[in-house]
């Protein structure tokens, strides 16, 4: 729970983590869904990190990547 928080607050200092380790963080969303019971306590970080970064990734793929940098 606290790797991901720290990884929360990293990609908000450096932005070009976010690709990377959003799918991860969306892998472990998905195996966390399936068992919410046995995994209650890490689906609200997970969760609050997709909110936090997913729009970045859904803009990277609608806009190319020097244009997303003018938005940021």
């Amino acid at each position: 729970v606290e790797a991901i928080y720290n990884l929360d607050i990293l990609c908000a200092t450096d932005k070009s983590l976010i690709p990377k380790l959003i799918e991860i963080i969306r892998r472990l969303y998905t195996r966390v869904k399936s068992d919410i019971n046995r995994w209650k306590r890490v689906l609200i970080p997970v969760v609050q990190f997709l909110l936090n970064h997913g729009e970045y990734t859904t803009m990277e793929l609608l806009l190319p990547r020097d244009n997303l940098a003018d938005l940021i």
